[in-house]
């Protein structure tokens, strides 16, 4: 079995998450009549406050929660709507800029035809994960999906990996392989439970050089395309 991280694996995520937030800092800003580096500042001070109170869970990552907080400590107590409206403003701004890397489809349809399963292990919350997965048309793929919501915690935490394997009755670790960007949230984690495991490496990926701590790295889907195709089948 393949499996997959999503964000920052299959696509890069700056580009998508800064154009988001910048439409909801405009938002707020022409909302509310806030000076714009006051929004960033709290729109930061509310991210730090929610991840300190829930920790390494998949409801840390939720832009709802940050952008009530945000409101919240911008002194207007609970905005319902708008909260929610600034949630929605913030992903379906993330999806027109999100786009897949190259090739990373066509990898896919080659492992499909290997007859290897495929499976992805995600932090955040299961519906923004299965709506992004629906958006880049590859929610037909996926054998299994294990998000931290479901497992009840974080990478590099244990409970995403065991309950895959639970999941795929798959019981050697070692017929897994594990393809991530974060050196420890993906790959050493992915090695401590025994799985293979290939870095995604590209622009702002802190890459894990310790060959004791992973299998490698990569820098494009054709390079793995060509791998598969001399290697695999």
């Amino acid at each position: 079995m393949v499996v997959f991280d999503t964000d920052n694996t299959i696509y890069p995520y700056d580009p998508a998450h800064k154009f988001a937030i910048r439409a909801v800092i405009n938002k707020i800003t022409n909302t509310y009549e806030i000076n714009e580096s006051d929004v960033i500042n709290t729109l930061n001070k509310a991210r730090i406050k929610i991840k300190k109170n829930l920790g390494n869970t998949a409801s840390s990552h939720s832009r709802l929660l940050y952008f009530q907080k945000t409101l919240e400590l911008l002194g207007y107590q609970t905005q319902i709507f708008d909260s929610l409206d600034l949630e929605e403003i913030y992903w379906s701004n993330f999806l027109l800029k999100a786009n897949l890397f190259h090739n990373l489809t066509e990898f896919i349809k080659d492992i499909r035809a290997l007859n290897i399963k495929l499976s992805i292990i995600t932090d955040l919350t299961v519906q923004i994960q299965f709506r992004k997965l629906i958006f880049f048309n590859l929610d037909e793929y996926f054998d299994f999906v294990v998000t931290s919501e479901e497992s009840g915690a974080d990478k590099p935490k244990n409970n995403s990996f065991d309950l895959l394997r639970e999941k795929s009755s798959l019981k050697k670790s070692r017929n897994i392989l594990m393809i991530g960007d974060d050196k420890v949230k993906d790959i050493n984690a992915a090695k401590k439970n025994g799985f293979l495991s290939l870095q995604k490496v590209h622009k702002g990926v802190d890459i894990e050089k310790n060959i004791k701590r992973t299998d490698g790295y990569f820098n494009s889907y054709t390079d793995l395309r060509i791998f598969v195709k001399n290697y695999w089948s």
